[in-house]
């Protein structure tokens, strides 16, 4: 989770440090960054999801 709150300044970073020898830096910096902050954030939404489903209901919380 650290590391991807630095994403908005290593974004810039790899874009501007890319060069013609390395083009897996470009793709790096355009999709697989971005598609690692999504997973930064749709996997603690998916656990939430989970957990709500799975959990036992108590007598008293169900009404």
């Amino acid at each position: 989770m650290g590391y991807s709150l630095t994403l908005p300044v290593r974004i810039p970073r790899a874009i501007a440090e890319a060069s013609t020898d390395d083009p897996f830096t470009l793709t790096g910096a355009f999709i697989g960054l971005p598609l690692f902050l999504a997973w930064m954030i749709a996997l603690p939404v998916a656990g939430w999801s989970y957990y709500r489903r799975t959990r036992r209901v108590t007598p008293a919380a169900a009404g």
